[in-house]
């Protein structure tokens, strides 16, 4: 009965849904569709409001064990508990995701969302007590362990600052999870640099494996290399400025993180001002959010800019130094290669620039400022496949190809008025004759010259523009 109970056991670690089923056969309960719904996917995805208190001991049995899922997303909108009079629940949940996240080598999605997670309960998903906090554990367990995770969720779950420094304690170590999502976990500045110190950390580790691999002229790969990439911490409004000042001082010399959402984080002029302090010597940061921060002035401010008609939120890009494009420059460009005034300048491409992308809200006034009060912002760089409309919903290969065509025009009409005026024979003498003293005219003979030097430069300059 044991080597039976045993095998039951692995064979339902890499099938979720007949353990599930088993689990549930010997409490003589059924299984339940919506925690059935989509594990022929690879995925776990419930909301934990709609279980009762004796259907979760077989799906906690099932997730502890379980080592083929992919993705686990449980939701809660009701603050008080996931099981009606057991307080424990979360506790319980938190230590079979700990197991699973321990035993797991596929698991690389986490989602808790909703649920009112204690101190505790972090630490058993984590595996981190106070002990941690002080020195290094040689054995680790839960986040600490998982080699497969690469995103973690926590959004909306009470967790304050507190519970989020345990959270890191355990992602500060690992390498393998790329995108962390805090919203509305009621943190404050202090999340923020904690957050801060996460980013600090994992830098100083890739700095020093980076050296390590370019020793004998080798080259380090830089995007191989473990460690956050994207950091959420939306709708929480005590962030605030020293929150974003602590963010930004670790962001101003990172080569790693690419994203950084600060939706409704409470910042103001003064923020705005140290991140953007910060994007002047970040290079890899590509898309910074900061949209839903009234307090940050939008006319004249650190991140003021100019819209684009039909864009329904306003989109700030600067490239790196060697490649600089001011915003003027590029109108003036635009103007010059007769786009249209639809066309936004951020639409065209430069070659060999980086971009990095900030999000802010904007009312409909601000596209009517005056353009000499505006600080100079840098439009985006991108590069795209897809041709740019021109005039009348042509290409720019036809567009060239209509020019083209105009110009040869004109010259065979100018060579069939020479050649009729000098086929004209005796009748026609005095015409011939002034039309050959015309081609030798050194004046006329300069102009002809001056428009193919003109035409050839116009073919020139849209060739460029096609590049």
């Amino acid at each position: 009965m044991v080597q039976d109970s045993a095998h039951i056991r692995r064979r339902g670690a890499q099938d979720f849904a007949a353990y599930y089923d088993y689990a549930c056969a010997r409490q003589d309960t059924a299984p339940l569709p919506a925690v059935t719904t989509n594990l022929l996917k690879g995925r776990l995805d419930f909301n934990g409001d709609r279980v009762k208190l004796t259907d979760w001991a077989p799906i906690l049995a099932s997730i502890s064990i379980n080592k083929h899922l992919d993705h686990i997303a449980i939701s809660s909108t009701y603050q008080v508990g996931l099981g009606a009079g057991d307080t424990d629940m979360t506790f319980k949940l938190c230590k079979a995701l700990q197991d699973c996240l321990t035993a797991s080598p596929n698991l690389k999605s986490l989602h808790i969302n909703g649920l009112p997670l204690r101190e505790r309960d972090l630490i058993s998903l984590t595996k981190v007590g106070k002990s941690f906090l002080r020195k290094k554990c040689s054995t680790n367990h839960g986040l600490a362990k998982s080699g497969s995770l690469e995103y973690l969720s926590l959004a909306n779950c009470p967790i304050s600052d507190e519970g989020l420094e345990v959270i890191c304690q355990s992602v500060k170590y690992t390498t393998c999870i790329k995108t962390v999502d805090f919203t509305g976990c009621n943190l404050t500045w202090r999340g923020a640099e904690h957050m801060a110190n996460i980013i600090k950390h994992q830098g100083m580790w890739r700095h020093s494996t980076a050296w390590a691999e370019s020793l004998r002229y080798r080259q380090p790969a830089f995007e191989g290399m473990g460690g956050l990439r994207r950091i959420t911490l939306n709708c929480n409004s005590l962030v605030g400025d020293q929150g974003a000042a602590a963010l930004a001082h670790e962001l101003a010399e990172d080569l790693w993180v690419k994203a950084v959402d600060l939706q409704k984080c409470g910042l103001s002029n003064h923020g705005a001002h140290c991140l953007l302090k910060a994007l002047k010597t970040n290079s890899t940061l590509n898309v910074l959010d900061v949209r839903s921060n009234p307090l940050i002035a939008h006319r004249g401010g650190a991140l003021a800019g100019r819209r684009s008609p039909g864009v329904s939120q306003q989109q700030l890009h600067r490239s790196r130094p060697s490649s600089c494009v001011p915003w003027r420059t590029a109108a003036r460009a635009e103007r010059q290669r007769r786009l249209s005034p639809c066309i936004p300048v951020a639409e065209l491409g430069f070659q060999g620039a980086a971009t990095v992308k900030v999000i802010m809200e904007s009312s409909e006034e601000e596209e009517e400022e005056d353009e000499e009060g505006e600080e100079v912002v840098v439009v985006k760089v991108t590069k795209g496949p897809s041709p740019v409309v021109l005039d009348d919903g042509l290409t720019k290969h036809q567009y060239r190809r209509v020019q083209h065509e105009l110009e040869s025009s004109r010259l065979r009409s100018l060579n069939a008025s020479l050649s009729e005026a000098l086929a004209g024979g005796h009748a026609h003498g005095r015409v011939a004759l002034a039309a050959s003293s015309a081609l030798e005219d050194e004046a006329v003979l300069q102009s002809i010259e001056s428009s193919f030097t003109k035409f050839h430069a116009f073919l020139d300059l849209l060739k460029d523009a096609g590049q």
